[in-house]
């Protein structure tokens, strides 16, 4: 089964609570722009600070109401070893390994 990425133009939003190193899920402030992926659909975005440098990618793989359910430090990102705090930007931004892995294209919304 290959995996596809959805897309999303000019999406962003912040987190409603901080993030610890080794969480597996997050609450975004607006997920109106964002859909639940299918099984084998898959999203990146990017948590970020301006401030400090530091940059993570996430890959989300389902979406329940505000929630998303995500793998932390992909693509040979490290999150704040303290983890996020709630108000930090996150975007979906495309990323090296997005393009690298693509098979057969996205979904765009």
């Amino acid at each position: 089964m290959s995996i596809q990425y959805i897309f999303y133009n000019n999406f962003a939003t912040t987190l409603t609570n901080a993030i610890t190193a080794g969480a597996t899920s997050a609450v975004l402030d607006d997920v109106a722009a964002l859909s639940d992926p299918a099984t084998d659909e898959v999203f990146n975005l990017t948590l970020f600070d301006d401030t400090t440098g530091d940059n993570e990618v996430i890959t989300v793989s389902s979406l329940s109401g505000s929630t998303v359910t995500i793998a932390r430090n992909q693509e040979g990102t490290v999150g704040p070893v303290g983890g996020w705090a709630a108000g930090a930007t996150i975007e979906a931004r495309v990323t090296a390994g997005m393009l690298g892995n693509m098979v057969s294209g996205g979904r765009g919304l």
